[in-house]
């Protein structure tokens, strides 16, 4: 029998947290009862985080085989979790940047605003499944990080890529650029966001390094800007500026 993949979940818990944070002190973002519901989802995945390192490092013990399921369901989640906020994020930000872009100036009143996502339930529901997950940590026999199990910022990344150390990407990359060149991404008044989200070490950078560099999207696009952008500046607010 073949021995089982370690199951890694702390760079998706990690990126969650960030993004929180973010979506957190946006007030605009507090409708409908999600600021309160993204709080309580931050939350748990701190506690969890904390554990996480400790969690990795034994679940291949034959004795902690429910912990690997524990693992899983919460990798599970954490997956699911990241693409709903992101989603909300990005749906969020294009609905206000439309507004500016037409100058519509209107007070903005959280009891009268009138934008709803439609991720909105989504995220309570995923909220509800993580608040469970954390519940189950108490079963383990896991020790606290003292740092809280956060990782350090990644090396800091370039536009440059070699793409002699690149395999099977073209399709994903052909994609992306039609979407790019479409004439949707053109329409006046629009800010077009196409995100590329996936866990972490699976190729997201590479990705994006190949279509900055590609020959078409530089004879259509008259700028070209590549921004490294770190965790802790996403929790700051940094996208906003």
């Amino acid at each position: 029998m073949a021995d089982p993949v370690s199951i890694f979940v702390n760079p998706i818990v990690t990126n969650i947290i960030y993004t929180a944070a973010s979506l957190i002190q946006d007030k605009f973002l507090a409708i409908n009862g999600v600021k309160e519901e993204v709080e309580k989802l931050s939350s748990n995945l701190i506690t969890i985080r904390a554990v996480l390192k400790d969690a990795e490092q034994k679940q291949l013990n034959p004795a902690f085989d429910t912990l690997r399921v524990w693992l899983a369901k919460l990798k599970d989640a954490a997956c699911d979790a990241e693409d709903i906020l992101n989603t909300f994020v990005t749906e969020t930000f294009l609905w206000k940047r439309k507004q500016q872009v037409r100058r519509i100036k209107t007070q903005i009143s959280l009891s009268k605003v009138r934008y709803k996502s439609s991720v909105t339930h989504e995220i309570k529901e995923i909220s509800a499944k993580l608040d469970k997950i954390a519940e189950k940590k108490g079963k383990f026999p896991l020790v606290e990080c003292s740092d809280g199990g956060r990782p350090q910022n990644l090396p800091q990344t370039t536009p440059f890529v070699d793409t002699r150390d690149v395999f099977s990407r073209d399709s994903d990359k052909e994609r992306l650029i039609a979407q790019m060149l479409s004439n949707e991404s053109d329409a006046e008044g629009d800010v077009s966001v196409i995100p590329i989200i996936r866990m972490g070490g699976l190729g997201k950078t590479t990705l994006a390094q190949l279509i900055f560099n590609d020959e078409r999207v530089k004879n259509h696009f008259m700028f070209r800007m590549w921004v490294y952008v770190t965790v802790a500046s996403i929790s700051k607010g940094y996208l906003r500026k």
